[in-house]
Parts: C-alpha cells; sequence; structure tokens
C-alpha cells in the first residue's frame, strides 16, 4: 500500500500543463478509499484534494447497489473527497462487477471525449482487468492506472 499511495502523491505533485485538457478521475470506493472498517484508504483525501485542486472531475464506479448510495455519499462528503458522480450497479443481484462497471466507464469516456482519464481501484474486484479492457479501448486517453493492492 505504501508504494501505491507514493506514485499516487508523486504525481499528485506535478504541475499540470496549461493547454491540456481537465483530468478526469475514476475511482472504485470499497477497498480503494474506504477500508472495511469504514474509514478513508491512509493518504486518498488528501491526493484527492490536490487532484480536485489541479481542476480535475471525479466519478465513483462502484459495484455497490443504488441503495448504499446514500451511505456512500455521506461517507465521501464527511471524509472530505470532492464531490462526484456516482455510477453503480444497481439492484441486479446476479450481474457481474465486469458487467456494470465498464459500460459505466463507457459513458464517463464518451462523455468527456478527448479529456486525458486517471483510472484508481484495487486488487480485489476485477478493476485490474476492467482497467486493462478500457485501456485497450482509449490507450491515448488512460494517463494513469493505480491499482491498490488488497489481497496479500
Amino acid at each position: 500500500m505504501a508504494r501505491f499511495l507514493f506514485v499516487l502523491l508523486v504525481f499528485l505533485a506535478l504541475p499540470a500543463r496549461a493547454d491540456e485538457p481537465k483530468l478526469v478521475v475514476i475511482s472504485d470506493i470499497n477497498n480503494t478509499l474506504r477500508t472495511e472498517s469504514n474509514v478513508p484508504v491512509a493518504g486518498m483525501v488528501d491526493a484527492f484534494k490536490r487532484l480536485a485542486a489541479q481542476g480535475a472531475d471525479f466519478h465513483y464506479v462502484s459495484y455497490a447497489t443504488l441503495d448504499e448510495e446514500p451511505a456512500l455519499a455521506a461517507f465521501m462528503k464527511d471524509s472530505g473527497f470532492p464531490a462526484g458522480t456516482f455510477h453503480l450497479r444497481g439492484d441486479e443481484p446476479s450481474v457481474s462487477p465486469i458487467q456494470t462497471k465498464v459500460p459505466a466507464l463507457r459513458r464517463i469516456f464518451t462523455l468527456n471525449a478527448g479529456r486525458p482519464m486517471m483510472m484508481i481501484g484495487d486488487s480485489g474486484g476485477y478493476d485490474p482487468e476492467i482497467y486493462g479492457l478500457i485501456t485497450r479501448n482509449w490507450p491515448k486517453r488512460v494517463r494513469h492506472i493505480y491499482i491498490r493492492n488488497v489481497t496479500d
């Protein structure tokens, strides 16, 4: 985890070029920004605040159900994460994370045409596979992918 945060924080210290479109940050929530103990992952609030100060927009893509949105929104706000849109799976119990997150990511990429993307996730819920698939479709748009290892 320390390496993940070090790389992310080093990136955040780099100034954005004035002529480059503003970054779009796409992040998972559970195990990426929030631990199983319902506290923010160390360093992530500050990292996201730095990205927000650089003008980034935020999209939170989660396998959580729509019923969980009020609790997720409260956690994000109370923890100090920047405001953003939520893209959740709905109430379909048999749908996989790939079946819900890939269409959400495609919509975000399409609605933010020409903007660079940063995707942040964890190793426990198909984020590496999903982000890899999206990157193969938009290789010039994805600037950074960060995966928090939660399987050790």
